[in-house]
């Protein structure tokens, strides 16, 4: 018979699980290292070729074909940095079906270049989720995923206009206008 005490082996078993949960997230977490190392190297391989290629005197700074910008005729570091909501969508397609928090979404968003700036940087990405429908908030506070995977759940920023709205409306008023009016007269 086992002589150990159950409280230590109960306590053992929840260290453990809580050990290989963050094997878990650390192992994902290299796969998407690896994942935006590749990236940064395709993009490193491109801007080589750019200065690689001649010349071309009628480009144009900014224009297609021109060392400052990309095939899309965006400005080079506009592909590099871009928007800070298409780097969290795509951070979160990456990822598939399961919600990230807030915290470990804005440190992956910066990781690519993603301008977060202000007091607190994530923060600044939760206000840039609320204005955009491509995000919902599926479970509980704090994690985020994408509307493709949860199309019943409601956008970020739609509880606050749920709030105001029915500040608006309150039951005395609703009751009055019904009536015809604060004294019931038409």
């Amino acid at each position: 018979m086992d002589d150990r005490d159950p409280a230590f082996v109960t306590a053992l078993r929840e260290e453990l699980s809580r050990l290989l949960h963050c094997e878990q997230i650390l192992e994902r977490e290299r796969l998407q290292t690896i994942d935006l190392l590749g990236h940064l190297r395709k993009h490193i391989e491109q801007a080589r070729a750019l200065l690689e290629e001649p010349a071309n005197a009628e480009s144009r700074p900014g224009e297609c074909g021109s060392a400052t910008s990309t095939d899309s005729g965006f400005p080079a570091n506009a592909v590099a940095f871009g928007n800070v909501a298409d780097m969290a969508h795509d951070i979160l397609r990456e990822r598939g079906r399961e919600p990230m928090h807030y915290r470990e979404l804005g440190e992956l968003v910066r990781a690519r270049g993603g301008d977060l700036t202000g007091p607190n940087p994530a923060q600044t990405l939760v206000a840039r989720l609320a204005k955009d429908a491509r995000f919902v908030r599926p479970q509980k506070r704090g994690y985020y995923s994408l509307r493709e995977f949860y199309p019943r759940s409601r956008s970020v920023g739609s509880r606050k206009k749920r709030v105001v709205s029915a500040k608006k409306t309150s039951p005395r008023s609703a009751k009055a206008q019904s009536s015809g009016g604060e004294n019931g007269v038409l």
